[in-house]
């Protein structure tokens, strides 16, 4: 009689190698929902006391942040806070994160208007290079040209018609740069604006004054040659 075989256990299955990965997890991450990043940051969390933007923090910060988000304290968004100071580091990092570039702030200034006013140069041009519009208008219908004749500002007058601003614009009130410019008794200012094409008998909306009435109401100024 021949002896019986021994049946064997059925071996188990192999372990499952963690280093695996599973094949399906970048189909399972696409239908998860995106994780909406707050609106709302604290500027004092990325800003030192001497005004250094710390570049750690504020990556650290964008991780779970919108770029186009604004200050508790301040409504500033990132952006802003960046023409304001002169940053230029920083505004070209929200160029490269997304920030909307052509956006209003919360008083109804634009990026352009902000940097036209404080005199940055620099930055006027890297707006414009970067695609903001030249002829974009705050909450009151000023464009960067109507703040650079009222300051009498023939630099920043010269770039902006050079990059296409319009000289006759007009604000809500009709008002023409060269009406801010005459009111102002900003002599230089409108005699750049009156050689590059602007319009003595513009009138603005409210007293229906002509660019002449402003012109006669400065003070201290030799306006016959105009």
């Amino acid at each position: 009689r021949q002896p019986s075989k021994r049946l064997k256990a059925p071996e188990p299955p192999p372990a499952e190698d963690p280093k695996v990965s599973d094949p399906f997890a970048d189909l399972k991450s696409a239908f998860e929902p995106v994780k909406e990043k707050s609106k709302s940051f604290n500027l004092k969390q990325i800003v030192s006391r001497t005004g250094t933007v710390l570049m750690n923090m504020l990556e650290r910060l964008l991780e779970n942040t919108d770029i186009d988000a604004v200050d508790v304290e301040s409504n500033m968004t990132l952006l802003e806070f960046a023409c304001t100071t002169g940053n230029m580091g920083l505004a070209k990092l929200c160029y490269r994160r997304g920030a909307k570039l052509m956006a209003k702030t919360r008083r109804g200034d634009t990026a352009f208007n902000i940097v036209t006013r404080s005199k940055r140069y620099d930055m006027m041009e890297f707006l414009h290079v970067y695609g903001v519009k030249i002829n974009s208008a705050d909450v009151e219908g000023r464009t960067a040209l109507h703040v650079a004749a009222q300051n009498n500002d023939v630099d920043a007058i010269c770039r902006l018609i050079e990059w296409g601003a319009d000289v006759n614009i007009a604000d809500n009130k009709k008002r023409t740069p060269i009406h801010l410019a005459a009111a102002g008794g900003n002599y230089q200012g409108c005699m750049l604006l009156l050689e590059m094409g602007a319009d003595m008998n513009a009138k603005a909306a409210f007293w229906c004054l002509g660019v002449s009435i402003y012109v006669r109401a400065a003070p201290g100024l030799d306006w016959t040659s105009l």
